[in-house]
């Protein structure tokens, strides 16, 4: 079943930056602002994704269970979508960490079902790289 995390971003604002005592992640907006056409093609269908994100790991501290890196230049894919309140928080406070503000929220928007077609026929690709020994 599909779980929305549209309201829950559209609510973040005051909610606190995972890993800071004093920060919060502020309005969306400000760094949900990566493009689709820079997606990683890793990023597993759905509303979050990365696009170009930074080299600096910070994503997988938040969000281990959502976020992994690809080993080229250690950009951030969202592997798993999230499927609650704080899931969402988690992944959230994963894009607000990137400073280059390369993740979006408006996966759904893009995917169609020929691309998501697309992407599942490819799907032995992404297990063997993720099941590659010492990734990451």
């Amino acid at each position: 079943m599909y779980w929305d995390p549209m309201p829950t971003i559209a609510a973040s604002a005051d909610l606190p930056l995972i890993g800071t005592k004093s920060h919060v992640l502020g309005e969306p907006h400000t760094y949900l602002r990566g493009q689709w056409e820079e997606r990683e093609w890793r990023n597993i269908p759905g509303p979050l994704y990365g696009a170009n994100t930074d080299s600096c790991w910070v994503g997988r501290l938040v969000a281990p269970n959502h976020v992994t890196y690809e080993e080229d230049w250690g950009s951030e894919v969202v592997f798993r979508q999230p499927s609650n309140p704080h899931e969402t928080h988690q992944v959230l406070s994963a894009a607000r960490s990137d400073p280059y503000f390369a993740y979006a929220c408006d996966g759904d928007h893009h995917w169609t079902l020929e691309l998501i077609r697309e992407w599942w026929a490819g799907r032995a690709r992404l297990t063997e790289w993720l099941d590659k020994p010492n990734r990451n």
